[in-house]
């Protein structure tokens, strides 16, 4: 017997790039009976990709919110569908949508398995405790069954992961076949719960009442992961994994109490201009005051985004998905509050912005032209940022390569070719060797040793993160402190190579006040740091950068020449396999700086038929040297 869902439900698609998730949100608006066909990307004729730059390259950029009505068993409910990037560069737009999601679909490509991106997905799932089933993608086209992926994927998943396909036919679902005929996997959405078992084992009649409520019960405990299998393509399994998102429950994140609003995501409109999403909790009343980053605040118009533009909400309820346009101050992550608070914000998940370009305006008076579309640009995509220098130039960072290549395109689009573009850089660091613990003991004066800073005590030493840290042992004055911290951070941002330095600890043991204070002492303690410090480490620091995790995917023809040009670039190979005859599958790690340009390198000596995905990282862990 399904269990009974609620008359609203947000769904988010997650995958990793090229992996069907475009064309499986086209197929599920179709059946649901929302559009006549379903788009194709190739067309960008597709509903959630509508940049210029989406149609363009043929993936999702921005993660786009569709509000459907969907009707099943002569009920009715709403569904906010949540199509999210699938490429790593953009995964700054997809952080908050893990918490507004009830139930999340995640999708795996039959044709190569489990890849970087999806680890990455099923740990963000995992973590944010959201419940959510997985659609086996392209099973009409894989040489591999998709009890075959099922099996070589299920060491990346805590939890068992159970299909609700036959093995005979991943087209046939339980949730319409004689269970009695597939005993043994409807029993193991059974066996997690003893009463169940016992229920089933008193009255064997019992299986399919008693594998619909194992389904329901242990999907929103996550005691198991439920799959289908089929092609979004073709539409085979589609119109299943539609009801079977009428038979689970999900889950509520749980903010009551912490806020009554969540904003997910900021997008330009046409005719509204900048417009702010906000998952609602609880309940709210249109027009009541709000407070928002603890500022009070009037609650403007609400509106819902259907296919068919959007409409003005009467009523917020909880789950809600709605957009203000006159609301969107503040940053993704804000929280919004009936009552004055503290702490309006969630935690910034730390964004991975190690690729910058140096932007230059034409002429003098483009500037202001240039900073405004910058800033269009970074308000709209929390995984950017810009900074101004003193002579003109502009820097933009990003998550990667196709990251900054998209933001300049989309830059030019709405400021015009106005500007100038110097190459792609990856940020570099310095790492301090040869220093594990090193102990000093500062001092510094002026006008023949008149004025002194007094006497600092302490060590340096290395940290286990890439994080500045400075612990006090001994209480100070508060501007002692700040002086001492100032003049070491000071001391970090350029290094022997004009590069931050990470990695390093300063710890204070004493300090012994000189005999005369003056007005000059607080600022000889930090010139006594800052000078006692870079004594320390000068000519002591090695460059390091970020590393690039690979995988590239290469007719077999080719699989030479490839492997020889990752060996020109430091690129360290993990893994070579044989996928089928013609295809073969390299996984490596490189340092990001040597593989700039390599996608790129990739398809001219492939003749377009290679394909790769990254992932960069930089961590106390995982960096390369320069």
């Amino acid at each position: 017997m399904p269990f009974s869902m609620a008359s609203l439900l947000n769904i988010g698609v997650f995958a990793h790039i090229d992996s069907g998730k475009t064309t499986l949100v086209e197929r599920i608006l179709y059946n649901a009976g929302e559009i006549y066909s379903p788009g194709r990307i190739e067309d960008g004729t597709t509903e959630s990709d509508v940049l210029q730059e989406e149609i363009k390259r043929g993936i999702s950029i921005l993660s786009a919110i569709i509000q459907f009505s969907h009707s099943y068993n002569g009920e009715k409910r709403k569904i906010n569908l949540i199509d999210t990037p699938g490429h790593i560069d953009f995964q700054a737009q997809v952080e908050f949508s893990f918490r507004a999601v009830d139930i999340a679909i995640l999708l795996i490509d039959a044709t190569s398995g489990v890849k970087s991106q999806t680890e990455l997905l099923i740990e963000k799932l995992q973590r944010y405790k959201v419940p959510f089933c997985i659609f086996i993608n392209k099973c009409d086209i894989a040489l591999q069954t998709p009890d075959e992926v099922l099996k070589e994927a299920s060491h990346y998943f805590s939890e068992p992961i159970l299909p609700l396909f036959t093995s005979e036919d991943y087209k046939n679902s339980l949730l319409t076949a004689e269970l009695t005929d597939h005993e043994d996997r409807a029993l193991a959405f059974v066996e997690w719960n003893e009463e169940l078992s016992e229920k089933y084992l008193y009255d064997l009649g019992e299986l399919k009442t008693c594998f619909w409520q194992g389904l329901g019960k242990g999907f929103v405990q996550n005691k198991f992961i439920p799959v289908m299998a089929g092609s979004a393509y073709t539409g085979a399994g589609v119109e299943d994994l539609l009801s079977l998102l009428w038979y689970l429950q999900g889950h509520k994140p749980a903010f009551q109490g912490v806020a009554n609003m969540l904003m997910i995501q900021k997008r330009f409109h046409e005719e509204l201009g900048r417009i702010s999403f906000w998952r609602v909790y609880g309940s709210i009343d249109r027009g009541q005051s709000v407070y928002l980053v603890g500022q009070e605040q009037q609650l403007p118009t609400p509106y819902v985004f259907t296919l068919d533009g959007y409409e003005e909400v009467k009523q917020l309820q909880d789950g809600d998905v709605v957009a203000f346009s006159d609301f969107s101050v503040g940053r993704v992550g804000d929280r919004l509050r009936l009552m004055p608070t503290r702490g309006e914000q969630l935690p910034e998940e730390e964004v991975s912005r190690q690729f910058s370009v140096v932007l230059e305006p034409e002429v003098a008076e483009s500037r202001e032209i240039l900073r405004k579309g910058l800033e269009r640009l970074v308000w709209e995509d929390n995984g950017l940022e810009y900074r101004c220098s003193d002579f003109g130039q502009m820097e933009l960072r990003g998550c990667g390569e196709l990251h900054l290549d998209v933001s300049l395109n989309r830059l030019r689009e709405f400021s015009g070719e106005i500007f100038s573009s110097g190459s792609l850089k990856v940020a570099r660091y310095e790492l301090i060797k040869n220093i594990a613990k090193t102990e000093f003991v500062f001092e510094h004066s002026t006008h023949g040793g008149r004025q002194k800073s007094g006497v600092i005590t302490g060590f340096i030493e290395k940290t286990l993160e890439f994080k500045a840290r400075v612990k006090f042992d001994v209480n100070l004055a508060g501007t002692i402190c700040d002086s001492i911290e100032s003049g070491f951070l000071e001391v970090l941002s350029s290094g022997n190579y004009g590069s931050n330095i990470v990695g390093l600890g300063l710890h204070i043991t004493s300090y012994q006040a000189p005999t005369e204070v003056s007005e000059h002492t607080i600022s000889l303690v930090k010139i006594s740091v800052i000078s006692g410090i870079k004594s320390i480490i000068k000519g002591n620091t090695l460059e390091i950068g970020p590393i690039n995790l690979f995988e590239i995917y290469v007719p077999q023809d080719f699989l030479g020449q490839v492997l020889a040009g990752l060996e020109m670039r430091a690129a360290k190979i993990q893994d070579v396999d044989s996928i089928s005859e013609n295809v073969s599958f390299i996984k490596g790690e490189a340092p990001a700086e040597k593989l700039i340009g390599f996608a790129s390198a990739l398809r001219n000596m492939t003749k377009g038929k290679g394909t790769i995905s990254m992932v960069t990282l930089f961590n106390s862990k995982q960096f390369s040297y320069i």
